[in-house]
């Protein structure tokens, strides 16, 4: 089958082309990145090996310039150690010509502070600056006491420490005067200790050297002793000897120091201010100090972090630049790739309609040929759109036999008719089924005008004529139904305010079938005004979702002006988006002969009630006045029976006991009698109550007698407040578990459950005992009047016990039964009460808020 419909080649996504451009963008950004990062390294290299260089060569300079002026002190020291020697031996000590001496040598050595003699005591007694008439000891000097005691000591240098000349921080330089061994008549060739000549150098003249050097604003220079303790630094934290003596040092000078090495360079972090910076140390010659330079990171690679900025720079705008090239790229591409996608997308969604569609679609061509045709044809014909266009003729063939005549006017119709054409027919599937189908052609052109053939739209109607004519039997069917029935149907629209109503709903108030207009107003006006209010709640509950359907029962107005009782019924019948109803439809049914027959019965209820209020005061009345002859009888009969003990033989005391055992019985089934008129009547008024108070004061009333019995009684459950008469109320507990004492076998003590349950609308309790049991068919007679089902002569007792529990459960609106396997076998006797009567429900009562209120 040829198709105009022809797939476009493969097109390049454009997240594709997209992802190519941008890896284009980054690789050449990678490389740029590359290149700079190479270039920053190699130029970082060049900065580091360059501080490196200038700290070795600062602290070169330094150890040279240091170990020269030590020097220059010792030979200063051994020209003083000299000349004081001398005069000692010629003919004593000269101390102005010695002090003269001293002075030229310090002349000739400004850089030293002070150059002095102190004896073999300690005291200061020749040399520079020394105050006329001072004081002054070095004996706990360290250098003092170290040269006394070792001879051989040599040269010794004292740790920084303040002058007590001048108040200065100083570090002194120190050798041993000896005195000739002679002169103690002694042959030790190092002669007696006979002093020191000590030369001292300020800190602070250290302090102006290393300041003379451009370490960079945080760079330092620091001398530290052989174990590590600062003597100098420049610059100081706060003041000249504020870190004098501190020891802590960075770990890779102190592993270098310790393993012997004479110089190396470092980096690292200062000890003092937390810096990092490049260090390069060196040792004084032999002396025992370390001169250590220190150039700080942030100052020698400043100039380089600019160059990197400079460049970072350049690498940002470069890839900026690339970033915008791909950007046009892409633009370009997307609009010619947009061109391409509209035009697949359009044939995308032309092929997505044409080969889903649900009808059966084709086009044919001029001369009827098949040149599309969708593959829906197969679900509706059962055969292929490859069959249709190898054979068109089957277009024809396939159409029912009886409405091939109305299809050959329809294509003579459209062979002179260029609108769209609808015709409706019947085709025969493969399977033999039979289909209904609805045609509708049109003629389709190019843009020129030429025709193009037809265009063709068959959808299967089967399922839906299938329902017309449902519906059409259903019509027929309600329609019989209304006709038939004697209920009238009214169809409500709740936002225009029509309504429908049936002939019969008319008829039903006298009306014919054009007396009555389609509004809701016609039946507003016809219920009578006591009833609309709550047939109208009724509504509102019901469109609220409260009740499945609205059921009310209301008046309305005939015609000839009668009111009739209607029962209507009604429900939501449709609803908006919203859930707000558009519809409510029911029916009306006149319901006037039931209320009629309803009224009849409450007048025949209310009289039978009167009746047995005066059954109950007539049975009130004789009861109570048939007690006094009767215990003038049973008195008479006791005189009788005291007056004659001796006088009558044993049958005439038998006959007399039987008279009075039969007055007594008498008398209490006349008590009974009163107890149970009193029902309602003579007993405490109703009101809110626990209930547990009357299940526990029947207990105690019960007390002797379960005591007597070795009763065992337990209770469980939920006790509810009710609405009850307190007396009634433990009357019925007191019948009831009485009953359970007394009625058990006499080797059995009586075992007794007491159970309160609670249900929505119901109190329900349940007494249950082990006991004698009840005979299956004996239940029914249980609560009647002197019904007794054990004899007098194992139980005692009236049998208007159970009534009297049947009035007290039926006078608070509840019933009362009993449940028993047969004799032997224990029963539980079980009352229900409504949690709320309907008296109280009604109103007629006080709730229980003003019950506790009064």
């Amino acid at each position: 089958m040829t198709s105009p419909l022809k797939k476009s080649g493969p097109v390049m996504s454009s997240a594709t082309f997209l992802a190519r451009v941008v890896s284009g963008v980054v690789l050449i950004n990678l490389f740029i990145f590359i290149l700079a990062g190479l270039s920053l390294r190699q130029s970082y290299r060049q900065f580091q090996q360059g501080a490196e260089i200038t700290t070795r060569n600062l602290a070169q300079a330094l150890e040279n310039d240091l170990s020269g002026t030590i020097r220059a002190k010792d030979v200063a020291l051994f020209a003083m150690v000299d000349e004081y020697q001398r005069q000692r031996a010629a003919s004593g000590v000269d101390g102005p010509s010695l002090n003269a001496y001293i002075e030229r040598l310090r002349s000739h050595l400004p850089q030293f502070d002070a150059l002095r003699i102190a004896d073999d005591k300690g005291a200061m007694v020749y040399g520079t600056g020394i105050p006329p008439g001072a004081n002054i000891s070095v004996a706990d000097r360290s250098h003092f006491t170290r040269l006394r005691a070792d001879p051989d000591a040599g040269l010794v240098f004292s740790p920084p420490q303040m002058s007590r000349v001048n108040q200065k921080w100083i570090i002194a330089l120190a050798r041993r005067i000896n005195l000739p061994n002679a002169a103690f008549g002694s042959e030790q060739s190092g002669g007696a200790f006979g002093g020191i000549a000590i030369a001292t150098i300020e800190l602070e003249q250290f302090s102006r050297t290393f300041a003379a050097l451009n370490v960079g604003p945080h760079g330092i220079v620091t001398l530290r002793d052989d174990q590590l303790g600062i003597v100098v630094r420049h610059p100081e934290p706060e003041k000249i000897g504020s870190v004098v003596g501190q020891r802590s040092a960075p770990p890779p000078l102190r592993e270098m120091v310790q393993a012997g090495r004479k110089s190396g360079t470092y980096r690292a972090l200062s000890t003092v201010d937390g810096v990092e910076r490049t260090f390069s140390f060196r040792r004084v010659a032999d002396y025992p100090f370390i001169i250590i330079v220190g150039l700080a990171s942030d100052d020698y690679l400043a100039e380089w972090r600019s160059v990197a900025v400079r460049l970072a720079t350049l690498v940002v705008l470069f890839a900026l630049a690339t970033l915008a090239a791909a950007f046009l790229i892409y633009r370009n591409w997307k609009r010619q790739a947009n061109s391409v996608e509209a035009l697949a997308q359009q044939e995308a969604k032309f092929r997505t309609v044409a080969d889903f569609t649900y009808d059966w679609e084709y086009w044919q061509g001029p001369n009827r040929e098949i040149l599309y045709m969708t593959p829906s044809c197969e679900r509706v014909t059962g055969y292929s759109a490859a069959e249709f266009a190898a054979d068109p003729g089957l277009l024809l063939r396939i159409i029912h036999p009886d409405d091939r005549p109305r299809m050959d006017r329809h294509l003579h119709e459209i062979a002179t008719c260029e609108d769209g054409a609808l015709v409706d027919f019947r085709i025969v599937r493969r399977d033999g089924a039979i289909r209904s189908i609805t045609h509708h052609c049109r003629a389709v052109s190019d843009r020129n005008g030429e025709p193009m053939g037809r265009r063709v739209s068959n959808r299967d109607v089967t399922e839906h004529k299938h329902m017309e004519d449902a519906l059409r039997d259903s019509e027929e069917r309600w329609k019989f139904a209304l006709e038939g029935s004697d209920e009238g149907v009214w169809d409500w629209n709740i936002q225009s305010g029509e309504a429908l109503y049936s002939r019969r709903w008319k008829e039903m108030l006298g009306y014919a079938e054009e007396e009555i207009a389609n509004k809701a107003d016609e039946w507003v006006n016809r219920v009578h005004p006591e009833d609309m209010p709550s047939v109208m709640a009724n509504i509102q509950d019901h469109i609220a979702g409260k009740t499945a359907t609205a059921v009310a029962e209301f008046r309305m107005q005939s015609k000839d002006g009668s009111w009739k009782w209607i029962l209507g019924r009604g429900m939501v019948a449709e609803r908006d988006a919203e859930g707000k109803p558009l519809r409510l439809v029911g029916t009306n049914a006149d319901i006037s002969a039931r209320k009629q027959a309803e009224a009849k019965l409450q007048e025949k209820t209310a009289a039978l009630l009167r009746s047995n209020a005066d059954l109950e005061q007539f049975a009130y009345s004789i009861s109570h006045d048939m007690r006094q002859p009767l215990r003038m009888v049973t008195g008479h009969l006791q005189l009788l029976e005291r007056g004659l003990k001796d006088m009558l033989d044993q049958d005439d005391k038998e006959n007399l006991a039987f008279a009075l055992d039969g007055a007594r019985r008498m008398d209490a089934m006349i008590v009974s009698l009163l107890d149970y008129s009193r029902i309602g009547r003579k007993t405490s008024s109703k009101q809110w109550m626990t209930s547990r108070d009357s299940f526990d004061e029947a207990l105690a009333f019960l007390a002797p007698a379960i005591k007597e019995s070795g009763a065992t009684i337990s209770e469980s459950g939920e006790w509810p407040r009710i609405f009850a008469s307190r007396d009634e109320l433990t009357r019925l507990f007191q019948n009831l578990i009485g009953n359970a004492v007394k009625y058990h076998a006499a080797d059995q003590a009586p075992r007794i459950e007491v159970t309160s349950t609670i249900t929505p609308q119901l109190w329900r309790v349940s007494v249950r005992d082990h006991g004698i049991g009840i005979a299956t068919q004996q239940i029914d007679r249980l609560f009647q009047f002197f019904s007794r089902l054990q004899s007098r002569a194992r139980f005692d007792g009236t049998g208007m016990g159970l009534a009297l529990c049947r009035k007290i459960a039926e006078h608070h609106g509840g019933r009362i039964w009993v449940e028993s396997e047969g004799d032997g076998q224990g029963s539980t006797f079980i009352f229900e009460l409504p949690l709320v009567p309907a008296d109280v429900a009604a109103g007629d009562s006080k709730t229980e808020g003003e019950q506790h209120e009064s």
